[in-house]
């Protein structure tokens, strides 16, 4: 009977150490998980100002295409 204690004893200290080794690995997955998490939200805000300023950078080159387009135009229709 005290073997069987004993070893239960053993088990116990075994199965507590294996515990706190799993809830150290947690924490330090929890920290990885919000790590990322702020990442992927900076870099989603990051990708929607990019794309306004793709929007924006599009709009003013087709500005810039009439533009010339009205020059060529007036070019092309002037006696010289």
């Amino acid at each position: 009977m005290q073997l069987n204690l004993r070893e239960s004893e053993w088990e116990l200290k075994e199965l507590r150490s294996e515990l706190t080794w799993a809830n150290i690995q947690k924490d330090g997955f929890q920290k990885q998980f919000e790590e990322k998490d702020e990442e992927c939200t900076r870099l989603a805000s990051e990708i929607a100002e990019l794309k306004e300023l793709a929007e924006k950078l599009d709009d003013e080159l087709m500005l810039k295409e009439g533009e010339i387009s009205i020059l060529r135009e007036a070019y092309s229709d002037s006696d010289f």
